[in-house]
């Protein structure tokens, strides 16, 4: 759907031989809906009203590996969406549930962060901690909620992990990047490529000595990234870095 924000629907409606069923609640929903009173309520507001239902995205089950015998590390998941929650379940990985994780920009990033502490501190030996926040705010093209989100993660999930284990005896390395672009100016995905930052408290050098050069001025973002000599066409081999 967020492909197709402004655009006429007709072309991308259900197709298929339960294509008339779909459609007709789709148009029924709108009638029902429309007139409902949590709606009139959110239009008195000034809000906008969710007024008809969206059929989309059905699928199958993917076939993961299990990630502990991939990596021979255990994991943990934490995500307030459920395809990364699914990920999660289908790799074997651990699936944390966070209070006041909702996916969006009023997410507690603090919690998310305090979770993978848990986590961590308990003997797992990865957490992968899931924000959706600056994407949603991408698809809504807000481009001051995005900045917000990215703010919050680096404060309150990037900079809580680094202070409650920069000093400790167990090592940490972290890995913090977006899985896609989502630029405010179109509302959705791009399959440009991403920065990637990573951080170790051994300060190894993970990479080849090539990927580093005078580091006082390097700030996270595309354009430094796209100056850096390392790059990865196929994702997994960066996993498998970080993993090595």
């Amino acid at each position: 759907p967020h492909d197709i924000t402004g655009k006429q629907i007709g072309k991308y409606l259900p197709k298929g031989k339960l294509a008339p069923l779909l459609e007709n609640i789709m148009r029924e929903s709108f009638d029902v809906l429309s007139n409902h009173p949590v709606n009139q309520k959110r239009i008195s507001q000034g809000k906008r009203p969710a007024n008809a239902v969206w059929f989309w995205g059905e699928g199958t089950a993917p076939n993961i590996e299990n990630f502990k015998q991939k990596y021979g590390k255990s994991g943990v998941m934490i995500s307030a969406v459920d395809l990364l929650k699914g990920i999660g379940v289908a790799s074997g990985m651990d699936v944390c549930e966070i209070d006041g994780a909702t996916g969006t920009l009023n997410t507690d990033y603090y919690a998310k962060a305090q979770g993978a502490i848990t986590a961590l501190d308990g003997g797992t030996d990865f957490c992968m901690v899931h924000v959706e926040a600056p994407d949603e705010c991408g698809h809504q093209k807000d481009v001051f909620g995005k900045v917000k989100a990215i703010e919050q993660i680096d404060e309150k999930i990037i900079g809580t992990l680094l202070t409650h284990f920069a000093n400790g005896t167990e090592p940490l390395r972290m890995l913090v990047m977006p899985d896609h672009p989502t630029p405010c100016e179109i509302g959705t995905h791009t399959k440009d490529a991403v920065p990637f930052m990573l951080y170790d408290t051994n300060a190894q050098r993970v990479f080849d000595a090539q990927c580093t050069a005078k580091t006082d001025d390097i700030t996270f973002c595309e354009r430094t990234a796209k100056e850096r000599a390392l790059h990865f066409q196929k994702p997994w081999d960066l996993t498998q870095k970080f993993f090595s």
